[in-house]
């Protein structure tokens, strides 16, 4: 599957990487399924993920699909 991606056609670092990942799957053809997994709540501590980040993430998923199509 890695093969038929192209690593050197992924864009995406950080979060928006698993993002792209499964994009560029599906787009190959490959099956996509869901696996869920129960997250138990934060007990202390904060989130790493900050704003910028999540505006980012956010924007990276435009440009690959601007980028690759689909």
């Amino acid at each position: 599957m890695l093969e038929a991606i192209g690593l050197e056609r992924v864009i995406s670092d950080g979060y928006s990487f698993q993002i792209e990942m499964v994009y560029l799957s599906a787009l190959q053809g490959f099956k996509v399924t869901e696996v869920p997994i129960l997250f138990e709540d934060r007990l202390a501590g904060a989130s790493k993920v900050t704003r910028g980040e999540i505006v980012t993430d956010f924007l990276s998923v435009i440009k690959m699909r601007l980028r690759h199509g689909g």
